[in-house]
């Protein structure tokens, strides 16, 4: 991976206009809270996702990408929609929904690839 001086110049740039559209931005979703706020981490947490995954496919690591998205999304909305207990009650049932699946997945199979892969999946 070699990188001339003038393409680490040209991302930092590109990282600084973000920054400086981003953040007024962000003040601004989180001065109006509820759906402009919402909207705001959900499309943070797409674009997080995507880098994250993108890196775990660079290393060797097969997330499953759709099941981590749904399940983002699950925990944007059930932290939007409902009110605060309810929300950890449903969050909290996904995983253990989500764990009791990754208990059933050992039992048969490469162990080893399957744990990297749902780990990179949900946390």
């Amino acid at each position: 991976m070699d990188r001339s001086v003038a393409d680490v110049f040209r991302e930092m740039g590109a990282r600084a206009v973000l920054a400086v559209i981003g953040l007024p931005l962000m003040a601004l979703c989180g001065w109006y809270g509820g759906w402009a706020w919402w909207a705001l981490v959900a499309a943070i947490t797409v674009i997080g996702l995507g880098e994250f995954y993108s890196a775990c496919f660079a290393i060797g690591i097969r997330p499953h990408a759709v099941l981590g998205y749904l399940w983002a999304g699950f925990v944007l909305w059930a932290a939007l929609m409902l009110p605060w207990q309810q929300a950890w009650l449903a969050i909290g049932l996904s995983m253990f929904l989500g764990t009791a699946l990754v208990a059933l997945r050992l039992l048969a199979g490469d162990r080893r690839a399957f744990v990297a892969s749902l780990a990179a999946t949900l946390f």
